[in-house]
């Protein structure tokens, strides 16, 4: 369904990590593509935004609201911090620098 809704407003669905932009989930879960295109994406995404884009009939903007964010809000969770450091990272090549 929401495959159908990205290419009717002229988007992709990448099968590759590396050509990835926006990752949409249901939920904040471990999957071997989470973990792939966590270096690649600019954008980790609830499915809502993908509904509130079919309903203005393009991409809309990110909003703050639109970010998929953990449940946990603990500061010891693993996995937002690894999201986080990621988004620091703005895109920049892992190894840069060394």
């Amino acid at each position: 369904f929401y495959q159908r809704i990205v290419e009717s407003l002229g988007g992709q669905v990448s099968v590759v990590p590396h050509a990835t932009t926006h990752l949409v989930m249901n939920q904040m879960c471990r999957t071997e593509k989470f973990y792939q295109c966590l270096n690649f994406v600019r954008f980790i995404l609830k499915k809502s935004w993908l509904d509130k884009c079919q309903e203005e009939q393009r991409f809309v903007p990110v909003d703050e609201d639109d970010w998929l964010t953990c449940d946990d809000s603990t500061a010891a969770n693993p996995l937002k911090r690894a999201i986080e450091k990621r988004l620091e990272r703005d895109n920049r090549p892992l190894f840069s620098n060394y």
